[in-house]
């Protein structure tokens, strides 16, 4: 069987390199592996944060990620967007210049604290300190830590004084940060806690790390909401 083809003018190397085509590739392509080689070639910004935030699977906003260097996106992304994967990945590739705008001027105050954090300019410790001495809620520290990487969060003292307060709205936080530092005290704490959707967030992770939970004496560290009784 014959059949006639029209002639190309382009290169192999030119396709490789055009980025309409490495966009729809990345974009629309069934192998996984393709799309992903896909996005490793692409250099524009604006498609790599539309798959950034729209892509369904996990290794290809991965990759993508590692190809976001524009600023003013990562910060958009950071201050913006609702998914909490998106907003921490943008958060740690933001650089100093950006970091120090964020520390000044951004609305949310959980993004700026997690700016001065890793700018030093501040610590979880008196970060702690000063939403007890100012009797704000812990809601904006628990925010920062759940965007920041590095300096970690070093005990689960602020986490503990969350559950005390028993806020409702910090449940997603608390949720994040146990899948994020969680061991098995915390773990126990969660699960013992007296609040159902914390019982069943510890006993998620407990499955994804292979623990069995049993009835016994367990932790009674801190309860849900005890310092609402004082």
């Amino acid at each position: 069987m014959s059949a006639f083809f029209p002639e190309v003018s382009t290169t192999c190397e030119d396709w490789k390199n055009s980025q309409p085509v490495m966009t729809k590739i990345a974009m629309e392509d069934t192998e996984g592996a393709v799309r992903r080689t896909a996005v490793e070639r692409l250099t524009d910004q604006n498609a790599l944060a539309r798959l950034a935030v729209e892509d369904k699977e996990g290794f290809v906003r991965q990759a993508t990620f590692g190809r976001l260097t524009d600023q003013e996106v990562l910060i958009h992304l950071t201050q913006q967007h609702t998914i909490w994967e998106v907003r921490r990945r943008a958060f740690q590739r933001l650089d100093g210049k950006s970091l120090a705008t964020l520390a000044q001027g951004a609305r949310d105050p959980a993004v700026a604290l997690a700016a001065q954090i890793r700018l030093q300019q501040s610590t979880w410790e008196q970060a702690f300190a000063d939403a007890r001495r100012l009797h704000k809620g812990l809601s904006s520290v628990l925010g920062a830590v759940e965007l920041v990487d590095s300096p970690p969060l070093a005990s689960h003292t602020l986490i503990q004084e969350c559950i005390r307060q028993g806020d409702v709205a910090c449940i997603p936080k608390l949720r994040a940060l146990l899948m994020l530092y969680g061991d098995k005290a915390l773990a126990e704490d969660y699960l013992n806690s007296g609040q159902a959707e914390l019982e069943a967030i510890s006993r998620e992770w407990a499955g994804a790390h292979g623990y069995n939970i049993t009835t016994g004496s367990g932790s009674h560290r801190v309860r849900w909401g005890s310092d609402r009784s004082r």
